[in-house]
């Protein structure tokens, strides 16, 4: 039965986490904005999302956030899907935005839960289930317990994944058990299921999964497109080998320092446990994206890091490295 308020759209694919561009004075950047959304669109993402994580939406007041999906949607002019997160430490707050949105053509929204004082999965239940009263749009469960601290147990996330209103979750824990869990509630439970991180790609696909919602795809959208397409194309070995090629790019989500084979196997290691904290790397993200010639600045919203000198000699070591393969 298809859940109310799920609407008619379908999503699946590969979703690039925007950076939102800032100005040297950490204003928005919008014609940085439009350049970035017409990479991906080139490149081949089949959504957007905006203002998640890696587009450090906590860091905008109430009306940037406004102003920078407002924007967003109509750079995009409806060519792909965009979807908005939307994240308040209020269920006021957070429906004040679905309100002010509601005549923007946002195709779903992305619903992540940030708290101050710690509450109760039951807290969160609750909370997203008056948060999909307030709207007819498809909202999303944003599972990211490293941020949150919302762990739910086997049986109360499945009854999170069921609440009438839920049409679907972006899953970031990057723990496989949990993956497994989501996708097998997947049909029962009516919903799309999108990893949160490229190098789960396969694995989600494998188990049935919709796609990914990530940052790599948002500093090389070809190379994860290309894989969902391979992908779905029947073609399970290019789909492999592209997968192995967004594994080159652990370094810039998550270290310089250490080699690619040793990244990489301690990835596997941790996505079975479940990762326990996400580091700060908008800013590298960003100098990548610089560097590799997307009209924009690496600034952040502070108190967010910096890119400092050794970032950029690392990311201009790590482009030379790739050669064309970025």
């Amino acid at each position: 039965m298809k859940k109310t308020g799920s609407g008619n759209k379908t999503f699946s694919g590969v979703y690039a986490v925007v950076p939102t561009p800032l100005m040297d004075d950490q204003s928005v950047d919008f014609k940085g904005l439009e350049k970035l959304l017409h990479f991906y669109i080139d490149g081949g993402c089949h959504g957007l999302l905006v203002l998640g994580s890696y587009g450090e939406l906590p860091y905008f007041t109430f009306e940037e956030r406004l102003e920078i999906i407002r924007r967003a949607v109509h750079f995009v002019g409806g060519q792909i899907p965009v979807i908005s997160c939307v994240g308040c430490c209020s269920l006021r707050e957070a429906g004040l935005f679905l309100k002010q949105t509601k005549s923007v053509a946002v195709d779903a929204y992305l619903a992540v839960l940030p708290t101050y004082f710690k509450i109760t999965v039951e807290d969160c239940i609750r909370y997203y289930s008056e948060l999909g009263a307030l709207t007819e749009k498809p909202l999303m469960y944003y599972h990211i317990p490293q941020i949150t601290g919302i762990r739910p147990s086997p049986d109360e996330f499945a009854r999170l994944l069921r609440l009438e209103r839920i049409s679907g979750i972006k899953d970031s824990s990057m723990n496989l058990p949990t993956l497994k869990r989501a996708t097998s509630l997947r049909e029962e439970a009516g919903l799309s299921y999108f990893a949160g991180s490229g190098f789960l790609l396969l694995e989600t696909l494998n188990h049935g999964g919709d796609g990914v919602m990530c940052t790599v795809a948002a500093i090389s959208p070809r190379t994860v497109a290309g894989c969902y397409n391979a992908w779905t194309a029947g073609d399970h070995a290019g789909a492999r080998e592209l997968q192995d090629r967004i594994f080159d790019f652990l370094p810039v989500m998550n270290s310089f320092s250490l080699p690619v084979p040793v990244q990489k196997y301690g990835f596997k290691v941790l996505s079975l446990v479940g990762m326990s904290a996400i580091s700060p790397r908008q800013a590298v993200l960003k100098e990548y994206l610089r560097q590799t010639g997307i009209p924009i600045t690496a600034a952040v919203r502070s108190p967010l890091p910096q890119a400092t000198e050794r970032d950029r000699a690392a990311v201009a070591r790590f482009i030379r490295s790739m050669g064309d393969a970025h």
